[in-house]
């Protein structure tokens, strides 16, 4: 929470301020905090700046076991993100078919976590629902290059390039997500008997 509000970002804390066994849920909204003074900023009604002693504050946060949330545009990272959760946020906006927005968010990771594969196949995936089949087909590329042994990256990429009519290197790429198997096995090989059908169909 400090990390969030060092950063200028307000968190929404869930308090309980009744006790564990007759809870009395209250949302705040720490804006800021005062180290010296052992007080973090929360307004409240009419008062812009309240402030409400530390150790009350933690205390009655942990009785709702820390619950809190950052909301922030899609462009700027939480302080305190790390990968997995970060990512499991944008996953929601994919959920919710805010394809815009996820590759907003899945390129804002990628300057974080360059390496990412799971940001590289987010961020392909929402190019592609948009019909960015030149911007889902880099990030494809990207991640087989960062991850070789993925085989949804070749499997993925098969399908964008099939979109374009590019058939034959689609079929390669496909061939090379069976040759991987996996989990996705049968996926892969749907994947197959798809192109060569498109590919027969345009001869």
């Amino acid at each position: 929470m400090l990390q969030e509000l060092a950063a200028g970002h307000p968190v929404v804390g869930l308090q309980n301020l009744g006790l564990d066994w007759f809870p009395r849920w209250h949302y705040a909204v720490a804006i800021g905090y005062d180290l010296k003074k052992n007080t973090v900023i929360l307004p409240s009604g009419r008062e812009a700046r309240r402030r409400v002693n530390w150790s009350f504050f933690v205390r009655t946060w942990q009785r709702a076991n820390h619950r809190g949330l950052v909301v922030l545009p899609v462009w700027e990272l939480p302080a305190s993100a790390d990968e997995k959760s970060y990512l499991g946020a944008v996953l929601g906006l994919e959920e919710a078919g805010q394809w815009e927005g996820a590759a907003a968010a899945y390129s804002k990771a990628l300057e974080q976590w360059p390496h990412s594969t799971s940001a590289l196949m987010g961020l392909g995936n929402s190019r592609y629902a948009i019909g960015d089949f030149t911007g889902a087909e880099r990030a494809f590329r990207q991640a087989i290059e960062t991850n070789p042994q993925n085989g949804a990256a070749f499997n993925n990429l098969a399908h964008v390039l099939a979109e374009q009519g590019y058939y034959a290197e689609a079929l390669e790429m496909v061939r090379r997500a069976v040759a991987l198997g996996g989990p996705n096995d049968l996926i892969y090989r749907q994947t197959l008997g798809e192109i060569k059908k498109l590919q027969d169909m345009d001869r």
